[in-house]
């Protein structure tokens, strides 16, 4: 499967050179996972900017097979963290933001696996200390 990331921010919640290699990273993680034999492509926006009121968005194009969602980040709590915790906060987000998938019913759509792999990655390159 495709993974595609970008991020809507303000220039200082995401510095390059501590979000880039996740970008990277992710996608090469993803490339041999599937999930659904009608989902070719995942694409994820993360959204964290002040003064911003983010609505969820989420889409599944049967199509493209293309499934979409956003993960939002409230900007000022955000910016209170320490780096590693902000790292955490973004894994948590993803985590928390990919329940909106529920509602979209590919066949043999497995959720929970995705949402799995999401924790192993985060775990694995070390943005997420805990999770329940």
């Amino acid at each position: 499967m495709k993974y595609w990331n970008t991020y809507h921010t303000f220039y200082d919640t995401f510095l390059p050179e501590t979000y880039d290699p996740i970008v990277i990273n992710i996608g090469k993680y993803f490339e041999d996972k599937n999930y659904s034999m009608e989902l070719d492509e995942l694409e994820t926006i993360i959204n964290c900017s002040p003064g911003w009121v983010f609505k969820q968005r989420s889409s599944f194009s049967r199509k493209q097979k293309t499934l979409f969602f956003d993960i939002i980040i409230d900007y000022d709590y955000y910016m209170s963290l320490a780096d590693e915790a902000r790292k955490n906060c973004v894994a948590l987000s993803f985590l928390r933001d990919i329940e909106i998938l529920k509602k979209y019913k590919p066949k043999d759509f497995k959720l929970e696996e995705l949402k799995s792999d999401f924790e192993f990655f985060f775990k694995e390159i070390g943005w997420l200390n805990h999770y329940s």
